[in-house]
Formats: structure tokens, sequence, C-alpha cells
């Protein structure tokens, strides 16, 4: 293990990121033995059923994971406006 290096890859392949996102579950799993796991997709739609916002998450643990969120500009100004 003394050949261990960091090495950045801002292009990494979906395979290898799945790669790390599996070993940390298995890693995190076999110390909780939490396994319960529920992905969370949520989206703000206009009148016309346009996207507008959206958050992307899971739930693991008990604990609400964010991953991404986003609200249209225009969207978020007047909800801001209103308050």
């Amino acid at each position: 293990m003394t050949d261990i290096r960091i090495v950045s890859d801002p292009h990494a392949s979906e395979g290898l990121k799945q790669f790390v996102s599996d070993q940390l579950d298995a890693y995190n799993i076999g110390i909780t033995g939490l396994q319960a796991y529920s992905p969370v997709n949520f989206f703000l739609r206009d009148a016309g059923d346009e996207v507008v916002g959206g958050l992307l998450g899971a739930i693991w643990g008990g604990v609400l994971f964010i991953r991404i969120l986003w609200v249209r500009t225009r969207c978020a100004a007047r909800a801001s406006a209103a308050a």
C-alpha cells in the first residue's frame, strides 16, 4: 500500500464513480446494519406542466440527503418576494 496516490479525473467514467459509491455503501451498511434506501425525486411544475425546479436525493439511515436542488431563477425570485 505504499504506492497509493491521489489522481484527479474530472471525466471519470460512470462505472468508476459507481464503484466508489458502491464501496462506501457496503462499508456503511456493514457498520450500521441499515439497508433501507429510498431515492427521492421532487419536481416543481408550472401551470403548463413545465419543470421549473427539482430536488434529487435519497433517504438512508433516517436522513434525507439532498444531492441536487434547483429552482428556476424567476420562480425563486417570485417566492422570496412573496415571503
